[in-house]
């Protein structure tokens, strides 16, 4: 009798964490177009975005050094990522939001201005600057959360 018991709790440890590896795969910007990206670094998730966001990969584009792409949650909130070359006025400046981002791989804040949260990062390698734009209210805990766990890809 222990030994069913034994392997029906392996089984279900194998099919749960299974489900559970299918339905939190990481995510990850395309390398295609990370490749073309060499006037900055690329800013991305090492595991899968926060808060439940998923990217949309029809969404990612790269053109004239500016890097745009889209991610949505359950919620269906979207927030959009912009991400270029640090501009040379900003080298060696920090960000000014109205909430500082403790924990951020650079000088990163939180604003809200006219019903959006909106976030930015500043590239703890002076190279790249990360702009977040919801287009309804996510919330400061969200957006934190948004730009805490952004780390560049190359």
């Amino acid at each position: 009798m222990k030994g069913w018991v034994a392997l029906f709790a392996a089984i279900l440890a194998i099919v749960g964490g299974g489900w559970l590896w299918l339905g939190h795969r990481p995510q990850a910007l395309p390398r295609s177009i990370i490749d073309q990206i060499s006037a900055f670094r690329p800013y991305f998730y090492t595991s899968s975005p926060p808060d439940d966001f998923v990217l949309d990969p029809s969404k990612v584009s790269y053109q004239n050094s500016l890097l745009t792409f889209r991610l949505t949650n359950p919620k269906h909130q979207t927030v959009t990522f912009a991400e270029q070359p640090l501009p040379a006025e900003l080298h060696g400046s920090t960000t000014n939001g109205d909430q500082e981002v403790t924990g951020a791989y650079g000088s990163a804040s939180v604003s809200f201005r006219d019903g959006r949260t909106i976030g930015v990062l500043l590239g703890k390698d002076q190279k790249t600057m990360v702009l977040i734009n919801s287009g309804d209210d996510i919330g400061t805990d969200t957006m934190k959360d948004l730009l805490r766990y952004l780390k560049p890809q190359h």
